[in-house]
C-alpha cells in the first residue's frame, strides 16, 4: 500500500515532499531543533500506519522514534542539536504489516554559529 513520508523541522512550514529543498530559518548551533516526520496513507479509509521512524543526518540515525497517533495526524518528533554547518535531513518510515517502507525527500538545513 502505498503512503507517503513528509518531515518538517524547527520553526518551518512544513517540507512539501514534491519539492527537492525546503525554505527553512537556519538554527544556531547552541539551539535544539525539534523535527517531525507526519506518516500517512495515500488511499482513504485505510489504517493508521504503526511502527518507528529513525530520523538521519547525511549518513548519521539521529534516533529512532515510535509514531503516535494524534489529531493532526499519524506523527513521530525528536529534538536534537546539529553542529555547525550543512545538514541533509531525512525521516525513513521502517514499515509495518500493512505499510512499505519509506523515506522523505531531504530537508537541507545548514546551522550556523552565534
Amino acid at each position: 500500500m502505498p503512503r507517503s513520508l513528509a518531515l518538517c523541522c524547527w520553526r518551518a512550514p512544513c517540507f512539501n515532499p514534491r519539492r527537492r529543498s525546503a525554505s527553512l530559518q537556519s538554527p544556531y548551533d547552541d539551539q535544539d531543533i525539534t523535527l517531525t516526520a507526519t506518516v500517512s496513507a495515500t488511499e482513504t479509509n485505510s489504517e493508521a500506519p504503526l511502527g518507528m521512524v529513525e530520523f538521519i543526518d547525511g549518513a548519521t540515525s539521529l534516533g529512532l522514534v515510535p509514531l503516535t497517533n494524534t489529531d493532526s495526524g499519524v506523527k513521530a518528533s525528536i529534538a536534537v542539536r546539529l553542529g555547525r554547518g550543512p545538514h541533509p535531513l531525512l525521516a525513513r518510515y521502517l514499515g509495518d504489516a500493512a505499510f512499505d517502507v519509506s523515506i522523505s525527500a531531504p530537508v537541507h538545513l545548514v546551522v550556523n554559529t552565534r
